[in-house]
């Protein structure tokens, strides 16, 4: 036999929440998942002593919005960094952080909004800039590095890709400093030094129709700027000589 405070003791069913009270919990759980990824996304992978051995294997390990700091050293490979948005920043004097070796570009972006900055590049194979952009969709940042002594272009923009060039020092290369080629590959350059190539400063090619503004062009073997009478370039206030 039971009395009511017996009855108090039973476990109850659960009590639907109101309209507003649901709501007020689907709100705090999409809030907690967008906390967590964010969490997540903020990470930062170390190249170099201490970390990952090559550029290549963080670059694969790299989730969206993660960081990768380049230490000191020659990285000899080339890095492919495809259908992610990632930060590739160097981590020290940019002479001291080298990437690239005598076959393939040093790097390779595609289907990207990356940014690459503070690295040095050399080397390039006959066949392949020392950065290579490509693909509609593809516009990284590529910033403040040193390109240098290349087998062909210090950089080579294609097939429709969309990049920002900004205060890189490129020079010594084989062919061009940058070579932008086809329709829809419309990148801005600007506030570069491209001297002292075996080709045109800036070779513009095939339909391609780029911002080139504010760079500095000096000591190339041939044009310090070169259009192809279809391209449609927008070219100003850049300063060049010799």
């Amino acid at each position: 036999m039971t009395d009511g405070r017996s009855k108090a003791l039973v476990p109850q069913g659960p009590t639907s929440l109101s309209p507003l009270s649901r709501l007020a919990e689907r709100t705090l759980a999409e809030r907690a998942e967008r906390e967590e990824g964010a969490l997540v996304a903020a990470r930062t992978l170390i190249v170099g002593p201490g970390g990952y051995a090559t550029i290549s294997a963080a670059v694969d390990a790299a989730r969206d919005g993660d960081t990768i700091l380049v230490r000191p050293g020659r990285y000899e490979e080339s890095v492919v960094v495809e259908g992610k948005t990632i930060t590739i920043r160097g981590d020290g004097e940019r002479d001291a952080i080298v990437v690239g070796r005598d076959e393939g570009p040093a790097f390779t972006l595609v289907e990207t909004r990356s940014t690459l900055t503070g690295l040095t590049i050399v080397g390039g194979g006959p066949d392949s800039a020392g950065i290579s952009i490509s693909g509609a969709g593809t516009d990284p940042l590529v910033r403040a590095n040193r390109i240098h002594d290349g087998q062909k272009d210090g950089i080579s923009v294609w097939w429709g890709a969309s990049p920002r060039i900004e205060e890189n020092e490129i020079w010594a290369n084989a062919l061009a400093g940058i070579e932008i080629r086809g329709a829809g590959s419309d990148p801005l350059v600007r506030l570069n030094r491209i001297n002292d190539g075996q080709g045109p400063g800036i070779d513009v090619l095939h339909g391609a129709s780029p911002t080139i503004e504010g760079n500095t062009i000096t000591g190339n073997a041939f044009d310090a700027i070169r259009v192809d009478p279809d391209a449609n370039p927008k070219i100003g206030r850049n300063v060049v000589s010799d």
